[in-house]
């Protein structure tokens, strides 16, 4: 089952975004990402959060929306819940759109909530301007880009072993370190770019031009 989660950050509303909304077979609302149904035209099962950015008058537009509330005062982000709740629903795919893009400190929790999370099953971010992908070795990647567009590879945890081909930069069993900007603003001049993650975890950055 793939799972669709809207969160609070930016979103805009791209072709891809909305050809991945209408992919979802479950759809959860985290709180204030509610107000991207509408302009999606899908329709929530459930809403999740403690219920303190989700505006009245949209809540009200969906009277049978399934409610699951917690307290203000929690130990996990809203956007961390619902992506818990997809896990327990077997979704073998989570895509959350409108993570990232607003504050900073939302921003890098939603990366490395997902990063973590991504262990248990696949999830990634979409903001209409940015994908963000992870992956944990051993594992072949293959990323279906345009001819110049930016991507980067950044490592989590104690680093990765990565062979990486189709890029201006290629790297052959290179050791990317946490903490390296090596990965940064690479372009993609034979698509589609080849990943070998031999060992490690990353984080994969797609850049669209809008």
């Amino acid at each position: 089952m793939r799972a669709l989660i809207l969160a609070g950050g930016k979103l805009v509303i791209s072709k891809q975004i909305i050809e991945l909304a209408k992919s979802a077979e479950l759809i959860i609302a985290a709180d204030s990402g509610l107000k991207y149904a509408q302009q999606l035209n899908i329709s929530p099962e459930i809403i999740i959060g403690d219920f303190d950015s989700v505006q009245k008058t949209i809540l009200d537009k969906y009277p049978n929306i399934q409610k699951l509330s917690y307290p203000k005062t929690k130990d996990k982000l809203d956007l961390e819940l619902a992506i818990d709740y997809a896990i327990k629903q077997n979704a073998r795919e989570i895509i959350v759109l409108a993570a990232t893009g607003g504050r900073l400190d939302q921003t890098m929790a939603a990366i490395v909530i997902a990063a973590r999370l991504s262990k248990k099953t696949k999830i990634s971010l979409h903001s209409g301007v940015q994908d963000v992908f992870f992956a944990n070795g051993p594992k072949n990647i293959s990323l279906n880009l345009e001819k110049g567009q930016t991507f980067s590879l950044l490592s989590l945890g104690l680093g990765s072993s990565l062979s990486l081909m189709g890029a201006e930069y290629n790297l052959n069993t290179y050791q990317l370190d946490f903490g390296t900007g090596v990965g940064i603003s690479n372009i993609a001049t034979s698509p589609p770019i080849e990943i070998d993650l031999h060992s490690g975890q990353i984080v994969v950055i797609v850049e669209y031009d809008i």
